[in-house]
């Protein structure tokens, strides 16, 4: 059943429903990684890629093979000496523009490191800047700001598939986010941790409910 109802009704529901469930956990989990070139590829290629097959291979790989990028200029010194097709392992052309698109953007706002990107993404100004850049939408925004240590939600197609299971569906990014925000508040966790935690738990074996991508 799909309910039209509140954001509040569906996140208490939310809640209530993995308070019950055996051996669900929310741990808290810390940014993975320091090193930009890292967190750039894994924002830029997490958009509707299989991450634990595709995506997460690639990241680790940056780290390993370009430890010298762990700060923005380095990156970008990188990106304009192998292209960023090589450092993507990747050869359809729009994942990788969005990569050096992303890198430019944040270096001409004097950002290097992941503590500046967090600053600068907590204004106002960061968020709607990013959202004028042509591929980037409000799940990849989030998530970058989850890579970094923001309290955010980034919504995928598993929040969307756990909130139809309890019964709920809302129209667009916002509202869903807003479910999850306000779950992980009635839970006393962090958005991130619950965010992940329903991201671990779907992918894991709650897959038969219709895909949603918000970008």
């Amino acid at each position: 059943m799909t309910a039209t109802a509140s954001v509040g009704v569906a996140a208490s529901a939310a809640a209530e429903y993995l308070n019950g469930l055996p051996g669900f956990a929310v741990p808290q989990v810390a940014p993975s990684t320091d090193h930009v070139g890292a967190v750039l590829t894994d924002a830029v290629l997490q958009a509707g890629l299989n991450y634990r097959w595709v995506v997460l291979p690639r990241v680790e790989r940056v780290k390993r093979d370009y430890p010298e990028a762990r700060v923005l200029s380095a990156f970008r010194r990188l990106l304009n000496r192998v292209g960023p097709e090589e450092v993507l392992q990747w050869s359809h052309p729009e994942k990788p523009r969005r990569l050096r698109s992303l890198a430019d953007l944040l270096y001409r706002q004097g950002v290097e490191t992941n503590s500046d990107i967090l600053a600068w993404l907590e204004t106002g100004e960061g968020r709607a800047r990013l959202l004028e850049e042509r591929g980037i939408g409000p799940k990849t925004v989030d998530y970058l700001g989850i890579l970094v240590g923001a309290d955010r939600v980034a919504v995928d197609r598993h929040l969307v598939r756990f909130l139809q299971a309890i019964g709920f569906e809302f129209d667009g990014y916002e509202a869903t986010r807003q479910v999850v925000v306000e779950a992980s508040r009635l839970l006393n966790v962090r958005p991130q941790d619950l965010d992940h935690a329903i991201w671990e738990y779907m992918s894991r074996g709650a897959n038969s409910f219709a895909p949603a991508t918000f970008g």
